[in-house]
């Protein structure tokens, strides 16, 4: 509890612990008891359970030839880390029950308001800055709840404040421009 060290890997472990629990796959228990749910028909983990004609390829910054260049689709074993093929629309669908005390966009209880507020109590993480405080996977900057994410090629933020009834989402797939121009 004296120093904060922050651990994308852990999330592949919170998915194995999603395994081991509810006896299905992580991918599977996801589409089953979130994605479905939620309405977000064109999620999923895997590329090939997603249309990837729309998919934005995940660039980076070639500085021997200065400009920028396709990494390609990638991925890793450990997916529940960061691997999710959503849209901001369909991913609007899941922010939207922190948002709503656990209700989906359509008003309906998802979970409840109680699971939501354990979800984003904030607690006192030794060696994180005393500015900016941790739900479960949610930074609390004194203002507003907030995640990030990225991996080569790709960044995203989410940011919301219950308060206000609204979010921001926000998904590029150009994380690593060092140097534009």
């Amino acid at each position: 509890g004296t120093a904060y060290h922050y651990s994308n890997t852990a999330f592949g472990l919170v998915g194995y612990l999603v395994e081991r629990i509810s006896g299905m796959r992580f991918d599977q228990f996801c589409e089953q008891q979130i994605f479905d749910l939620l309405g977000m028909k064109h999620t999923a983990w895997y590329f090939s359970d997603v249309d990837m004609e729309p998919m934005a390829v995940p660039y980076g910054y070639n500085e021997l030839k200065r400009r920028p260049e396709p990494y390609g689709f990638y991925g890793y074993p450990t997916y529940p880390d960061g691997a999710l093929k959503t849209s901001v629309r369909e991913f609007a669908r899941f922010l939207s029950i922190f948002i709503n005390e656990g209700k989906t966009l359509a008003g309906k209880a998802f979970l409840q308001p109680s699971t939501v507020a354990e979800i984003l109590h904030i607690r006192g993480v030794g060696g994180l800055d005393q500015s900016t405080a941790m739900g479960l996977a949610w930074y609390f900057d004194g203002e507003a709840y907030v995640h990030s994410g990225g991996d080569p090629g790709i960044s995203t933020i989410t940011y919301f404040n219950p308060g206000s009834d609204g979010g921001v989402i926000l998904f590029s797939n150009g994380a690593d421009f060092t140097n534009p121009a």
